[in-house]
């Protein structure tokens, strides 16, 4: 009996000392509107007028992007050479080897930026010159990606 009642007189004790603990979350969200989603297009600035057929390769001179496209530049690089890793043309992506390349007959220097223009679109602006520094090609792709614009203009699909 004396047991059970040191039992009963420690059971009291113990649950005392577990405390029930909470936590207060504020979760704090902000509104923001979306523009409204463009039509991903390609806008032709110049026709194109290099032939494939004579191309050699091309160098990527110039890939710039905008801070909110969460991407760097080197990531653009790498996306155009994937892009054209099957094609029978020589690719120069990295920006030193392009800097030694130099003008280079049969190749076509590729300078390319992309732009946020909004929080729901982007545009990228394509240049293609050749050895002369005339522009062959020209374009702004708005809401389409390299692979996208590289296929749809028919240079990684060649």
């Amino acid at each position: 009996m004396k047991k059970l009642l040191l039992l009963l007189l420690f059971t009291p004790l113990v649950s005392i000392g577990q405390q029930k603990q909470t936590t207060n979350v504020e979760v704090n969200t902000i509104n923001i509107e979306l523009a409204e989603k463009r039509d991903a297009v390609i806008n032709i600035t110049k026709p194109n007028t290099m032939n494939l057929d004579e191309v050699k390769g091309f160098v990527v001179i110039s890939c710039t992007s905008s801070r909110q496209l969460n991407y760097n530049d080197n990531v653009l690089r790498k996306k155009i050479q994937k892009s054209l890793e099957m094609t029978p043309f020589e690719i120069i992506s990295k920006k030193k080897d392009a800097n030694k390349f130099g003008l280079k007959k049969g190749y076509i220097y590729i300078t390319h930026s992309n732009v946020r223009a909004d929080n729901n679109n982007f545009t990228g602006n394509w240049v293609f010159r050749n050895s002369d520094k005339r522009t062959v090609f020209s374009f702004a792709a708005i809401n389409k990606g390299v692979t996208e614009v590289l296929a749809e203009i028919g240079i990684s699909t060649y």
